[in-house]
């Protein structure tokens, strides 16, 4: 999968990527671990411009903006998880407070499978139809059903299965339209159960209208956790912060269909393991799907793992005795381009240097090392401070890169 190097030992030395942000100059050393072979891709999700999401949602009964929480940091496409109070929000772990809600968040499983409402099954089966996609692996993922407070406080997760390619067209098919193009209907005229389908919803909602557009006028908000409209697929991202002091992102590989371009070092889904789930709880199942995406990415082992400041030990892989890394859970938030979908950030506390890292990457020769795209990028960890706080950023870093930095540089401040 992986293109061998003549000299698997050796870091090359890391050019530079600069970027000009109001006036100021951001450096990424950048180190080529060498390409890795095209995949299968469905296609990029189409999820639109995020700046019109964000105008779309502004106004509406939705969670707080993480931005608003945060208003020293760019403006991202994110809320949190629930509202929660003035002083605290539902999904920021970056204090003890937070720490504990995640610790002590109680899990419900369901083995049904997701059913939405008529309306909303039109709309999603509408979008499989007029772009067709063939995924070269459809997993059984997580999905997040619903998302409740308990009389105790407790947050209660319902968590699902769901195939990937659901998630795929509930969630990021906002860019088709209603109304087939000539050149469609002819493309399509065998194609009976689209033309049907179309020709009702252009009824219902009129010609041209997105899927978000559609949900913005059943809805009137941004979907909760608990309404039957998307299957959630619970996401998560982790950004390496290097013993000698530098965040690290990679390039998203051609591959992915979502979220490309300078991202957070590691980021995936968790799997349906009923069994698993059952025996480590939410947090316990986003802790161990985020050290095997690690693992599988990076390169990257670990024996017991210890989350965060909650001093929890679990166990992942036996008989592996080095901790290479510490994982701590930073915050939860949805991902309004995604229709609202869950990414569970962490930070990523790896105990060798950013060289040892790139070298790990390099010998890694798991198939989901395609995930990065030929690049590796290493920054100071008080300049990506600075590079969020800055407007515009979200034109270098992805905006789940930027997510994860808010989340990880709140926590540091607060755990130092």
């Amino acid at each position: 999968m992986i293109e061998t190097f003549n000299d698997r030992e050796r870091v090359p030395e890391p050019s530079e990527t600069r970027f000009e942000l109001e006036g100021k100059q951001f450096v990424f050393g950048t180190y080529n671990v060498g390409k890795t072979k095209d995949l299968p891709n469905p296609g990029l999700m189409p999820t639109g411009a995020w700046q019109q999401v964000m105008q779309t949602w502004s106004g509406q009964p939705t969670p707080p903006w993480v931005s608003e929480q945060w208003r020293q940091y760019e403006r991202i496409p994110y809320t949190f998880l629930l509202p929660g109070s003035m002083e605290h929000k539902h999904g920021d772990f970056t204090t003890d407070i937070g720490m504990d809600e995640f610790k002590d968040a109680d899990l419900r499983l369901t083995d049904q499978e997701f059913s939405p409402q008529d309306w909303a099954a039109d709309i999603w089966r509408f979008a499989r139809l007029k772009n067709p996609r063939t995924f070269a692996r459809d997993e059984t993922l997580a999905t997040l059903r619903g998302l409740t407070e308990k009389g105790d406080g407790r947050l209660l997760f319902t968590v699902g299965p769901g195939l990937y390619s659901e998630g795929f067209y509930s969630m990021g098919s906002e860019g088709i339209t209603t109304g087939l193009t000539h050149e469609e209907r002819k493309r399509f005229a065998s194609n009976a159960e689209l033309m049907e389908l179309d020709e009702k919803l252009v009824s219902e909602f009129g010609e041209g209208r997105s899927l978000r557009e559609i949900v913005m006028q059943k809805s009137g908000h941004l979907p909760e956790f608990g309404e039957n409209i998307y299957n959630h697929l619970l996401g998560i991202a982790g950004t390496v912060l290097t013993r000698d002091g530098n965040f690290v992102f990679i390039r998203r590989g051609k591959n992915i269909s979502v979220n490309q371009g300078i991202s957070v070092t590691v980021s995936g889904a968790v799997p349906f393991d009923k069994d698993s789930l059952s025996r480590l709880g939410i947090h316990g199942s986003l802790a161990d799907a985020m050290a095997n995406e690690s693992h599988e990415e990076i390169g990257l082992k670990s024996g017991e793992l210890i989350l965060g400041a909650m001093q929890e030990h679990i166990r992942l892989e036996a008989g592996l005795k080095d901790i290479e890394y510490e994982l701590v859970p930073i915050g939860m938030a949805r991902e309004l381009p995604r229709g609202g979908s869950p990414e569970a950030m962490f930070l990523i506390r790896y105990k060798g240097s950013t060289e040892d890292l790139v070298k790990s990457i390099m010998r890694n020769d798991h198939p989901d090392r395609a995930e990065i795209d030929e690049l590796v990028y290493a920054m100071p960890a008080t300049r990506v401070k600075e590079l969020i706080e800055t407007p515009g950023s979200s034109a270098v870093l992805q905006h789940k890169a930027i997510l994860n930095m808010i989340f990880a540089v709140e926590f540091l401040k607060n755990h130092t």
